[in-house]
């Protein structure tokens, strides 16, 4: 599950129903298999819906607490799938739980600095949830990646250009996608599209790469491109969507999966978010838990 690819969540899955089917009653195995479940959405690293996902993973992370309480990671699926459901402060209580029953549990500060930041708000709270989280594991796939976007955000580019340089050697994927990401910024669009087409070689289903170069392609006016990435049947984790009061009605729509109005409507929304990507008031998904 570290490795953060389709094929080794789906494994896992298996593997952990494999595990609740010879006892009922592994808790930790229900646990986990919530966290699969959930980290398999297409937003993410599979195809799920969330709709689906949420259906499937609860019922486990429901067992997982009622078996044991007093079980970190319990907790943690727990909170993970009310995260999903945005019921954010329980979701808040349980990731906490899971840190006081064991405050070594590294991948809970980096959900932690997730929700903190791009749900409600609270960014020097989630960049501290990040830097413990990369303190625990310096490895962590996910973490590394965030802490770049959150050195970036805080315009401490020096810092962030040495981070990215560490990704390299954990995940050449997530390197490429977050170099893509660091020079979209500066407007070195050509860099950012060979960066974004450097990580799908590497992995075609990277969902968030997609998503990127979507922008990037409409910043550039290759609206052709764009829209043919953009319209594809499996749709995007389009940024803003954890504050509604941000979006405007076709950005709300998209993100519920509606249809667009129009192809210039369309290619009009990935032009906006492309020039408010990185701000606070409008913030890409930039990398999932």
């Amino acid at each position: 599950m570290v490795q953060r690819i389709r094929a080794t969540l789906e494994g896992a899955v298996r593997e952990f129903e494999k595990a609740i089917a010879l006892d009922p009653d592994y808790a930790l195995g229900h646990a986990e298999l919530a966290i699969a479940i959930l980290l398999l959405t297409r937003e993410q690293y599979g195809a799920l819906t969330i709709t689906d996902a949420i259906a499937r993973a609860a019922p486990y992370a429901e067992r997982a607490i009622a078996l044991d309480p007093t079980l970190a990671e319990a907790h943690a699926a727990t909170g993970f799938v009310l995260w999903f459901q945005k019921n954010l402060e329980e979701a808040q209580i349980h990731f906490r739980q899971a840190i006081q029953i064991n405050p070594n549990y590294s991948i809970v500060y980096n959900w932690m600095g997730l929700l903190l930041g791009q749900n409600l708000g609270r960014y020097a709270e989630a960049f501290a949830a990040f830097e413990t989280m990369l303190r625990l594991d310096p490895l962590s796939i996910p973490t590394t990646g965030n802490y770049v976007f959150a050195l970036i955000d805080r315009n401490r580019l020096d810092e962030a250009d040495r981070e990215l340089e560490k990704i390299a050697a954990i995940s050449p994927t997530r390197y490429a996608f977050v170099r893509s990401y660091r020079a979209s910024l500066g407007g070195h669009w050509a860099n950012a599209v060979l960066a974004n087409l450097d990580a799908l070689r590497i992995d075609p289903q990277h969902v968030l790469a997609k998503l990127f170069l979507t922008w990037q392609f409409a910043a550039i006016d290759l609206e052709k491109e764009a829209l043919a990435i953009a319209e594809a049947p499996r749709p995007f984790a389009w940024g803003c969507w954890e504050n509604p009061e941000t979006r405007s009605r076709p950005q709300r729509r998209a993100a519920l999966g509606h249809p667009w109005p129009s192809r210039h409507l369309h290619i009009h929304v990935l032009r906006n978010f492309t020039r408010n990507a990185g701000s606070h008031r409008c913030r890409p998904i930039k990398s999932p838990p």
